[in-house]
Protein backbone atom coordinates (compact mmCIF):
# COMPACT_ATOMS: atom_id res chain seq x y z
CA UNK A 1 0.00 0.00 0.00
CA UNK A 2 1.50 3.31 -1.10
CA UNK A 3 0.79 6.67 0.51
CA UNK A 4 1.22 9.82 -1.55
CA UNK A 5 2.17 12.63 0.85
CA UNK A 6 2.94 15.11 -1.91
CA UNK A 7 -0.65 15.71 -3.04
CA UNK A 8 -1.71 19.33 -3.10
CA UNK A 9 -5.28 20.27 -2.31
CA UNK A 10 -7.47 23.07 -3.49
CA UNK A 11 -9.08 25.33 -0.89
CA UNK A 12 -12.38 23.47 -1.21
CA UNK A 13 -10.91 20.04 -0.52
CA UNK A 14 -8.22 20.96 2.01
CA UNK A 15 -8.43 18.35 4.78
CA UNK A 16 -6.96 20.71 7.38
CA UNK A 17 -9.95 23.04 7.16
CA UNK A 18 -7.80 26.10 6.50
CA UNK A 19 -10.45 27.59 4.20
CA UNK A 20 -13.03 27.49 6.97
CA UNK A 21 -10.53 28.93 9.43
CA UNK A 22 -9.58 31.72 7.03
CA UNK A 23 -13.23 32.73 6.60
CA UNK A 24 -14.10 32.50 10.29
CA UNK A 25 -14.09 35.67 12.39
CA UNK A 26 -10.96 36.01 14.43
CA UNK A 27 -7.91 38.10 15.04
CA UNK A 28 -6.02 39.95 12.34
CA UNK A 29 -2.80 41.92 12.53
CA UNK A 30 -2.64 45.47 11.25
CA UNK A 31 0.31 47.71 10.44
CA UNK A 32 1.57 50.07 13.12
CA UNK A 33 0.03 53.56 13.05
CA UNK A 34 3.47 54.98 12.20
CA UNK A 35 4.18 52.60 9.31
CA UNK A 36 4.26 55.33 6.67
CA UNK A 37 5.29 58.39 8.67
CA UNK A 38 8.25 56.78 10.49
CA UNK A 39 8.80 53.63 8.37
CA UNK A 40 7.84 51.34 11.25
CA UNK A 41 7.84 47.68 10.14
CA UNK A 42 5.88 46.34 13.14
CA UNK A 43 2.34 44.96 13.30
CA UNK A 44 -0.35 45.36 15.99
CA UNK A 45 -3.62 43.62 16.88
CA UNK A 46 -5.76 46.78 16.86
CA UNK A 47 -6.39 48.94 13.80
CA UNK A 48 -4.89 52.42 14.13
CA UNK A 49 -2.74 51.56 17.15
CA UNK A 50 0.96 52.23 17.72
CA UNK A 51 3.31 49.30 18.35
CA UNK A 52 5.31 48.91 21.57
CA UNK A 53 8.64 50.17 20.15
CA UNK A 54 6.92 53.33 18.84
CA UNK A 55 5.19 53.92 22.17
CA UNK A 56 8.53 53.44 23.96
CA UNK A 57 9.87 56.28 21.80
CA UNK A 58 6.97 58.49 22.86
CA UNK A 59 4.87 58.10 19.72
CA UNK A 60 1.25 57.31 20.53
CA UNK A 61 -1.66 57.01 18.14
CA UNK A 62 -4.23 59.84 18.41
CA UNK A 63 -6.74 57.78 20.37
CA UNK A 64 -4.21 56.81 23.06
CA UNK A 65 -3.46 59.60 25.50
CA UNK A 66 -2.04 57.43 28.32
CA UNK A 67 -2.60 59.99 31.02
CA UNK A 68 -1.34 62.94 29.02
CA UNK A 69 -3.21 66.16 29.66
CA UNK A 70 -5.56 67.13 26.86
CA UNK A 71 -5.35 70.66 25.56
Amino acid sequence: MSTDNTKTYTAEEDPTGSKAAAQAPGYMKHPCYFRYTHNCPNWVWGWGQACNPCMAQGRFSPDENHGAAKK
